[in-house]
């Protein structure tokens, strides 16, 4: 897969799989976005379409991992689940507060963090299982 130059520092997050990895660096360039102030509207828009993607991307995941034998896939789905119960706790916050303006950055960050170590630690362990698909089925 072929990186974008503007997107370089992200190759890290790339585990070989083609979807996957076009899924985590879309990820990642939305977190990237606009770290300013915004409404409370437009705040809740973007949270509500990066939880869409990650729900997108997870099911990918999870097909993926089924696809090539993960031995660890159930542990896996249930990080998956843990992490989209803290994106809907954070837009539930959202919807909750009585401000009107949020810093975006602020919000986003601690979603960012937790999608981030999800991509450093857990979707890594998947790369040797990938790899040796990709080889048993050449």
């Amino acid at each position: 897969m072929k990186i974008p130059q503007n997107l370089i520092h992200l190759k890290h997050y790339l585990v070989g799989d083609e979807l996957i990895d076009c899924q985590h660096l879309d990820m990642v360039k939305q977190f990237e976005e606009n770290k300013q102030d915004v409404p409370k509207a437009k705040l809740l828009n973007h949270a509500r379409d990066l939880l869409q993607m990650w729900r997108v991307h997870i099911q990918c995941e999870e097909d993926l991992m089924l696809q090539i034998g993960y031995p660890y896939r159930e542990k896996h789905r249930k990080r998956h689940a843990e992490i989209t119960g803290f994106f809907s706790n954070a837009i539930a916050n959202v919807e909750q507060s009585r401000e009107q303006i949020f810093n975006r950055y602020n919000v986003i960050a601690n979603l960012q963090c937790t999608l981030m170590d999800h991509l450093d630690r857990d979707d890594q362990l998947l790369i040797p299982y990938i790899k040796a698909y990709r080889e048993n089925k050449k």
